[in-house]
């Protein structure tokens, strides 16, 4: 039943790449002019860790006994990851459908270059993520500039996807100290 749920859309816990990116397709905030003109933030200070394993923690059936444990370090290690990957895409995502140089496009470059930095500050321990990080080259973060971000993000997006497939957080324990720990988490986790 789980297969063919997926199979028709289902977002489950163990799909890493998938849960973050529903997560950053709001928290990005996609509309230039909600934040232009609306004087909207262009989105929130999103890390995945400390925003999925608090309240909204999206394991409860997996969870034995039902207790809505907290996921493995090994996954932790994997949403931060795919988080921080994710925070790079969904900020060139922004910056790629800006049509005016405002408040939305500075702020879609700033996400960007501050993903960057902290791509940066993983890839001793995870090199994927500098050799991402390096996709988003400085000199073509500008509004307009559409057909040459895009192009970025396909490739962004497409890495992303493939190390959240191929890897299990297994070899990545030197970011542990990264990784926002429960005093972090946003809300208290349910429990039945």
């Amino acid at each position: 039943a789980l297969v063919k749920s997926e199979k028709l859309g289902m977002i489950r816990p163990h799909m890493t790449y998938a849960v973050a990116a529903n997560c950053y397709i709001c928290h990005t905030v996609p509309n230039e002019e909600l934040v232009n003109k609306g004087g909207h933030t262009a989105g929130s200070a999103f890390e995945l860790v400390s925003w999925s394993q608090g309240e909204v923690r999206h394991n409860l059936q997996k969870s034995e006994g039902k207790t809505n444990a907290e996921p493995s370090a090994e996954h932790r290690r994997m949403l931060y990851i795919v988080g921080r990957l994710l925070d790079l895409e969904y900020g060139l995502r922004g910056l790629a459908s800006a049509k005016a140089d405002g408040a939305y496009s500075q702020a879609m470059i700033k996400r960007v270059k501050d993903a960057k930095a902290k791509l940066g500050k993983l890839a001793s321990t995870v090199p994927t993520a500098g050799t991402i990080a390096a996709l988003a080259n400085d000199s073509q973060l500008k509004h307009g500039n559409t057909a040459a971000l895009k192009a970025i993000v396909d490739k962004v997006a497409a890495a992303a996807m493939e190390f959240s497939k191929a890897n299990d957080g297994s070899k990545f324990a030197a970011i542990d100290k990264l990784i926002p720990g429960p005093d972090q988490y946003k809300g208290k986790a349910h429990t039945p």
